[in-house]
């Protein structure tokens, strides 16, 4: 019965994963902090694509437009990281008075929007004041 169930859960991560598309790289300027916002366009160009991973530099307004979105739409790996190379962390893996990588969201009109910054201003970002207030009553914990 133990084998049965490893082999079922080892056969859904690979059917599972074996659609994800390629990794989408995220390069931001230095110093960059606020939402970025890639909207369809029909009139703009492609995302670019390199051997084994797409490629967006998002420039200092945090806006851009693509013609097609559908690197961002199915299953990708993101890793951001900074003009000067430097990796942007995520979440959890930092404390929270770091900046950080946010997740995106897509709207119905596949605008897609991601955030960096500390998670008090992500929060702020999402209008989530009760999560704000939480993080200002706490003191901060320092991950090991």
């Amino acid at each position: 019965m133990k084998t049965a169930l490893w082999i079922a859960l080892i056969s859904l991560l690979i059917v599972g994963c074996s659609d994800s598309g390629p990794p989408v790289h995220f390069i931001v300027e230095d110093s960059f902090h606020g939402e970025i916002i890639i909207k369809p366009d029909k009139k703009a160009g492609s995302i670019p694509q390199f051997d084994d991973h797409y490629k967006i530099v998002i420039p200092a307004s945090g806006k851009m437009s693509f013609q097609n979105l559908d690197p961002l739409r199915q299953w990708h790996s993101v890793i951001p990281k900074r003009k000067n190379s430097e990796r942007i962390p995520w979440p959890g893996h930092v404390d929270h008075n770091t900046v950080s990588w946010h997740s995106g969201t897509t709207s119905s009109e596949g605008v897609t929007r991601y955030f960096v910054g500390t998670l008090k201003e992500y929060y702020e970002y999402r209008g989530w004041t009760d999560r704000v207030k939480e993080l200002e009553e706490n003191e901060p914990v320092a991950l090991p």
